[in-house]
């Protein structure tokens, strides 16, 4: 019984430690100026599951942000209403992630790079 508490106890403070390393590692990496992380996601026609798309999208994109603003640039390339419908909605509820079309894509990213 000692052995599996001390096991149990081990195993805990080991993944402590782990999640200690990476925290001091994204503190290490992150960048010294404000910067930004875009991700761009492509809306074509009716996209069936756009809701697990913008969720994996902006999940991914704030994992891998290291302290920087992340920010998910939904891009208009002809989606159909209900799917637009759905990315607004999404956005609404997600302050970094804003919907262009795929014409005003070229300048909405030649805009976030002095900022």
């Amino acid at each position: 019984m000692k052995t599996a508490i001390l096991i149990a106890i081990g195993l805990m403070a080991s993944v402590g430690l782990g999640y200690i390393l990476v925290a001091l590692q994204r503190w290490i990496l992150k960048p010294r100026h404000p910067s930004h992380v875009v991700a761009v996601l492509p809306v074509f026609g009716d996209e069936a599951d756009i809701e697990q798309q913008l969720r994996s999208a902006y999940t991914d994109l704030l994992q891998g942000a290291y302290g920087m603003t992340p920010i998910l640039l939904i891009a208009d390339f002809g989606a159909d209403v209900e799917t637009l419908t759905v990315c607004t909605i999404f956005c609404q509820g997600c302050s970094y992630a804003r919907i262009c079309s795929g014409d005003d894509l070229p300048q909405v990213l030649k805009g976030l790079q002095n900022k």
